[in-house]
């Protein structure tokens, strides 16, 4: 949204780091959840609401979305935003690496928009995006009547044997790959890929990432080293295993303006 058209943006986070009612861009973030009982510190009442990978790591999405709809109040007139993971896409192409302790809670499009329906939002409406990776939706707090929506299956659910062949496919195409073998990616799909393929990291070299948070840090258990991109050069990897290909492209120029050429294999 161009900074002309937002009047003022306020976050809720008990994770933030920084001084209570403060934070970047002139924003004001508070170190709480947003509910009926917190919602008082906002300055002005909001028109819209934007959750971005929270849901899925909320036991009780229903009531987290509920908890949201009553602290907007009963008069309001706001839209709320929810992004976060597609479970049909997991399923479709069996990606075991996406499956992890963190998400508690995953949808189909359907799921999603009953979950909406159920709290007390109106007319959901729910998109495919980054991909067909996540979910994009968007719902009203005033509406007519509704047919209430169902809950759908996911599609291709059936994975009976999945972990099995997930795992050894991965461990040994890791293994005959040329070295040394890097993981791009330090978020949680390349931490439960290492853990599954090469916990004891023999053949894994490291994980290399752009987030400054991350680097010089290790992986849980495995202990793989997260670098930064001019550390991992200094590596020289002749293989390196993209956890999301939807970075593909943009990992690849990053290479090429750093002069390296390594195999680049997408966990697809």
């Amino acid at each position: 949204m161009a900074g002309d058209r937002l009047g003022a943006a306020e976050g809720f986070d008990p994770a933030w780091r920084g001084a209570e009612g403060e934070g970047p861009g002139g924003a004001r973030i508070h170190k709480c959840y947003f509910d009926a009982q917190t919602a008082g510190l906002m300055q002005r009442a909001p028109n819209l609401v934007v959750s971005r990978h929270t849901i899925e790591h909320v036991p009780d999405p229903v009531g987290f979305l509920t908890a949201i709809r009553q602290a907007l109040g009963e008069t309001s007139r706001a839209r709320l935003f929810i992004e976060t993971p597609c479970v049909d896409w997991i399923f479709e192409r069996q990606a075991m690496q996406d499956f992890f302790y963190e998400h508690c809670s995953l949808f189909t499009a359907g799921s999603l928009a009953l979950a909406l329906r159920t709290a007390g939002f109106h007319a959901p409406k729910v998109s495919h995006v980054f991909g067909g990776q996540y979910l994009w939706a968007e719902a009203s707090t005033v509406g007519g009547d509704e047919a209430p929506a169902a809950a759908t299956t996911a599609a291709g659910a059936d994975l009976d044997g999945a972990h099995a062949r997930f795992t050894r496919h991965w461990r040994e195409a890791v293994r005959a790959a040329e070295g040394p073998v890097a993981l791009w990616g330090a978020g949680a799909k390349g931490v439960t890929f290492a853990l599954m393929v090469d916990p004891e990291s023999r053949v894994l070299d490291h994980v290399v990432d752009i987030n400054p948070g991350k680097q010089g840090r290790f992986f849980p258990t495995s202990a793989l080293p997260v670098l930064s991109p001019e550390a991992s050069a200094a590596r020289k990897p002749a293989t390196i295993f993209v956890m999301n290909p939807n970075y593909l492209d943009e990992i690849a120029a990053d290479l090429a303006a750093r002069g390296q050429a390594p195999r680049l294999v997408p966990i697809n």
